[in-house]
């Protein structure tokens, strides 16, 4: 499979660089456009989880880890835009 990861764009609300990122449901979803790799743990109750979309469209969650937590799993990805824009009310639709 290839890189379902689009070139960097401006956010139209905020003006951030962001790319797309076709996810497993062949949606697209706004990301931040530097690439972070970490070591992610399972997410605890109650824990605030790190989410990060590979650059093949998996969505992973978990709490950031040391390297040298064994149980720890290496993870590259975007983290969602919309955990970044100062901006987000201006792409959210009104409800009927």
């Amino acid at each position: 499979m290839t890189d379902q990861v689009s070139g960097a764009v401006a956010c139209r609300s905020c003006g951030a660089s962001i790319r797309f990122v076709e996810t497993k449901g062949g949606r697209l979803m706004p990301v931040d456009a530097e690439l972070v790799k970490t070591f992610l743990l399972p997410p605890a109750v109650g824990s605030r989880a790190l989410v990060l979309v590979t650059e093949r469209g998996e969505v992973r969650r978990g709490v950031e880890a040391s390297v040298t937590d064994q149980k720890a799993e290496p993870v590259e990805g975007y983290r969602p835009h919309w955990a970044s824009c100062t901006k987000p009310a201006a792409h959210r639709k009104e409800r009927a």
